[in-house]
């Protein structure tokens, strides 16, 4: 199986007729002020996630990512 990354061209259609492998990418920031972590998408627009731990919005991502696919 391989695997195409999201944002490239045609990857929606490539995915329902290949059921191909999605990938992409995700920044992790900490916020100085609140001490939390946030998590943003470039690939995916929409996919944000604001959390205590980098764990918790790499989690969160995951799961996130599943609805955009």
């Amino acid at each position: 199986m391989f695997t195409y990354r999201v944002g490239w061209p045609f990857w929606k259609q490539i995915h329902r007729l290949t059921n191909c492998r999605l990938s992409y990418r995700y920044d992790i920031l900490k916020d100085a002020e609140t001490g939390e972590y946030l998590g943003t998408s470039p690939d995916i627009k929409g996919l944000y996630a604001e959390c205590r731990t980098p764990e918790e919005v790499r989690e969160v991502m995951e799961y996130g990512a599943a609805d955009f696919a």
